[in-house]
């Protein structure tokens, strides 16, 4: 936001203020808005809202003379527990029902104060960083940041809440599956024995048959014969009434089977049978969560409105809406005696509450990432007055009017349909198969690869510690001093530098702040974790980083990594990491994480290994949400072009690149499966001869008459109303109703054929493409190496602390980036003459600076100490202790 400041003030020649003018600036326009929030708490506080939010901080027993102490109750309230056990789900359904309370009494005033969830997250992490009794000292303050952290927590246990149905309804559903398919698999022989019993028995009533039916039509036979003559046949075919009851009662058992398989009727019942399981865990979930009416689906919404009304208490009798169910369930619902099958209805209603949260049909008022996707954009009133700014901040303004970007494009469009055919005569990576389809030979890279190149460049017979090389990057960047006390007013005595960087260590490595405390001579568990909670954010990593990119990217030899002078391309990727311990935010999944579950980091790079965004996301989500994040985010290093796999790949990405004049570059697997679209007519491209067509017409005038929706969406997310990703999720979850997703899924299409005619047409940018991506595989490589501890198993206990461990990962990352451009650039400073600097020169070119194997990222050994320490155990009386077998519980001795 500073740089966009910045960067109007010069464009419009105003002078820039100076660092204590800036300062001077920021701290009355902060103090101001402080004091503007406190005027309206003492103007509107009223004596009953005092006494709710002081009865959080009163810790005396009630009744109790002597003025024991008890436990604050506010810290009860900081806690969400993340285990899918029923009894620690119905505590978090108890702490959702209390702030549930404390927020609707709360409501007008909460409501006057008009806080950003970016406002109401500051003002309440420091209520859920710090003990509670500091907060019940600073009397001024206090109740803006009680206000705001009921708020953060109330919407942010509903998210779990939320995760919670997810998980449990996914999780029986697949239970459900599984179990059908194990049991149609162990019936197997069964089936196929009754088959083949039936087709042999077929065989012979149809042999039968076709002989009687022959019998009937000899004209020189009377009828006499013509009965004998069939009497014969079905005494030789073995048809009596005892054969035929056998071949009808196999008849009657292949149909007991295969018509509940037909019917689903299996899969019902098997629903049925567990429903008790979703119940204990769900059930409460779905009567207490605030869900809206205004843009949920009506026929859900009133029965989601039954069953909080009669508080889940369902019989066989209840008038129950039914509306929100197929025909099919409808039929399955009711018994043959028209009674309701209570536990079945229970189960397709958590079913659909959960489809429906994804699909955007169902939204909810007390969460912050299943709301309407409007709530995530510029306010209508707003974009509605201020359009013309609100795109001038955003770059957006020469895309204002929908004909004249749309008429380049379609030019674009044209001239690179009529280049990709004219050149596929001399094209010889394009093939046609024998139905006149074209096709792309994989891309391979003509540049030899050196092998163990990489290794030569970095000493081989030393090595340095990672705290060196952190101290050294601090020296010259000065990166610790993003690191800044989250208290209001009063700041302590700035922390030791060890203290940071064990904390940096801890939390990048993945040892863990305590054990990293444990295993690190003269620092207390006490202090680093004193440390790691006061003065670690997500915010404040991702500044550190910057900083440090701010520094690497200015050295001439950053630049000269770029496949093509002055174009800044970078690339992401996902990296999976399996999860231990409970947590809501992790997904199951066989084939990454086997029978456990697990989470995603994902990352973004340029060619130059420098890392500019991470994040960690649900493992169960596309990748291509979070790209515009990556894209978004870092104003250091600008992207111009950038890079995914086919899990970041969707055309929304393309539309929305497209509008940030961002040239959008996935590696498609088979990229003639694609279809490619145009402006103009299919017919007229057929005229012209070409090889290769669009497929389809995209809905032009729909794409003009979304055109200023398009543009707020796009807006919102440039300006940080929301991120991109939060954005995208809930709009994709439209993706079947939402006007807008179409219009910008159709614009997305326009570019994505412009890229694909690229490919086809251009090697160079096929082998800009794979030389990206391989620079983010060895970043993912990078990243393993540096996530040395527990196991590689990313176990932090809460999202701010994953997001933190992954920033500060990122960073150890960037520190040796630059660490290692610092010293390739060194080595070329010292070559002796210019022939040898080019050929070092072009040696580094060729090679990664992702190398580590010149750190010591696992911490020294201490030799020095001679000392034998003595030894702890007792040998002779641990040999001669007497040891029982324990006997069985329940069972007595064995």
């Amino acid at each position: 936001m500073l740089d966009m400041l910045v960067e109007y003030l010069r464009k419009n020649r105003v002078e820039i203020p100076t660092y204590s003018q800036l300062r001077e600036i920021i701290t009355q326009a902060m103090d101001d808005f402080d004091e503007h929030l406190q005027g309206i708490i003492r103007q509107y506080l009223t004596p009953t809202d005092q006494t709710l939010l002081d009865d959080l901080l009163d810790n005396t027993e009630s009744g109790s003379e002597s003025g024991t102490k008890k436990r604050y109750p506010l810290t009860a309230l900081k806690h969400i527990s993340q285990s899918m056990k029923p009894h620690v789900i119905a505590e978090r359904v108890a702490l959702f029902c209390h702030l549930k309370t404390l927020f609707t009494q709360l409501a007008p005033l909460i409501a006057r104060l008009e806080l950003t969830d970016d406002s109401t997250r500051y003002y309440a992490q420091y209520v859920l960083d710090n003990r509670t009794v500091l907060l019940a000292e600073r009397i001024h303050e206090r109740y803006l940041r009680l206000l705001a952290f009921i708020t953060f927590q109330y919407l942010s246990v509903g998210d779990a809440l939320i995760l919670t149905l997810n998980k449990a309804v996914a999780g029986l559903l697949n239970d459900c599956e599984n179990n059908l398919k194990e049991e149609y698999y162990q019936n197997r022989h069964t089936t196929a024995s009754l088959v083949g019993q039936m087709s042999r028995r077929a065989d012979v009533h149809i042999d039968a048959l076709t002989q009687i039916e022959q019998t009937i039509h000899q004209p020189e036979w009377n009828n006499d014969q013509k009965v004998a003559q069939i009497q014969q046949i079905l005494e030789r075919k073995r048809l009596d009434s005892e054969q035929l009851l056998a071949d009808k009662q196999r008849v009657a058992e292949i149909k007991t089977i295969n018509q509940p398989i037909d019917e689903r009727t299996d899969y019902y019942l098997a629903l049925e049978k567990v429903s008790f399981r979703l119940q204990l865990r769900v059930s409460a979930i779905v009567q207490h969560l605030f869900f809206d009416e205004e843009s949920s689906h009506p026929h859900l919404f009133k029965a989601i409105t039954y069953y909080q009304q009669h508080k889940g208490e369902l019989g066989a009798a209840s008038a129950v809406p039914l509306e929100f169910l197929s025909m099919a369930e409808q039929q399955h619902v009711y018994t043959e005696k028209g009674r309701l099958r209570v536990s079945l209805y229970k189960v397709l209603l958590f079913r659909a509450v959960r489809d429906a949260l994804r699909d955007g049909s169902l939204t909810v008022l007390s969460s912050y990432e299943y709301r309407s996707v409007d709530e995530y954009q510029i306010p209508p009133a707003q974009w509605k007055v201020h359009r013309e700014e609100y795109l001038r901040r955003a770059n957006l303004l020469h895309h204002k009017h929908p004909a004249k970007t749309l008429l380049a494009l379609n030019e674009r469009l044209n001239c690179q349909f009529a280049q990709t055919n004219q050149g596929l005569t001399t094209n010889p990576q394009v093939f046609f198969d024998a139905h006149g389809g074209w096709h792309l030979h994989r891309y391979r890279a003509d540049e030899e690869q050196e092998q163990g190149v990489t290794r030569l460049l970095y000493p081989a017979s030393r090595v340095v510690s990672l705290q060196d090389v952190l101290l050294q990057v601090e020296n010259l960047t000065g990166f610790l001093s993003k690191f800044q006390h989250q208290g209001f007013v009063q700041k302590p005595t700035r922390p030791d530098l060890r203290l940071l960087l064990a904390a940096i260590i801890g939390y990048g490595e993945n040892i863990g702040i305590r054990k990293m405390a444990l295993v690190s001579r003269n620092i207390s568990v006490h202090a680093l974790e004193t440390v790691a909670t006061q003065y670690f954010s997500p915010e404040m990593v991702v500044e550190a980083n910057d900083c440090i990119l701010a520094h690497s990217n200015a050295l001439p030899l950053t630049d000269l990594f770029r496949r093509q002078e002055g174009l800044v391309v970078t690339g992401s990727d996902g990296q999976k990491f399996d999860v231990s311990i409970p947590t809501l935010r992790a997904t199951a999944s066989y084939k990454y994480f086997g029978n456990g579950e697990g989470v995603v980091i994902y990352s973004g790079l340029d060619e130059a290994g420098q890392l500019v965004y991470t994040l960690v996301v649900n493992a169960g989500e596309r990748e291509s949400g979070y790209v515009l994040d990556v894209v978004l985010h870092n104003q250091v290093i600008q992207t111009q072009a950038h890079s995914t796999d086919m899990h970041g790949f969707s055309e929304i990405n393309f539309a929305g690149m497209g509008l940030l004049d961002i040239d959008f570059r996935p590696r498609f697997v088979q990229i003639h499966r694609q279809q490619l679209y145009s402006i103009d007519a299919v017919s007229t491209y057929k005229a012209f001869g070409y090889k290769i067509l669009p497929d389809s017409r995209i809905d032009y005038e729909h794409l003009v008459e979304q055109w200023d929706p398009v543009l707020r969406f796009m807006a919102s997310a440039i300006l940080g109303y929301s991120r991109p990703s939060m954005l995208l999720k809930r709009l994709n979850s439209y993706a079947r109703q939402h006007p807008l997703h179409k219009a910008l899924r159709d614009l997305g299409r326009l570019y994505k054929t412009d890229f694909i005619l690229r490919v086809v047409a251009d090697p160079e940018l096929r082998a800009s493409i794979e030389g990206i991506l391989t620079r983010v595989e060895h970043g993912n490589k990078f990243g393993s190496a540096v996530t040395l501890g527990n196991d590689s198993s990313f176990d932090w206990p809460t999202d701010q602390e994953r997001q933190i461990a992954a920033g500060c990962r990122t960073l150890i990352m960037n520190v040796i980036n630059y660490y290692n451009l610092l010293y390739l650039s060194e080595k070329l400073r010292q070559s002796k003459t210019t022939l040898e600097r080019e050929e070092l020169l072009r040696t580094i070119l060729k090679s990664s600076t992702h190398t580590w194997h010149h750190i010591n990222l696992a911490g020294e050994y201490d030799f020095s100490d001679e000392t034998i320490p003595p030894v702890q155990f007792d040998l002779k009386a641990l040999l001669s202790f007497p040891l029982v077998r324990p006997r069985n519980k329940g069972n007595g001795p064995k």
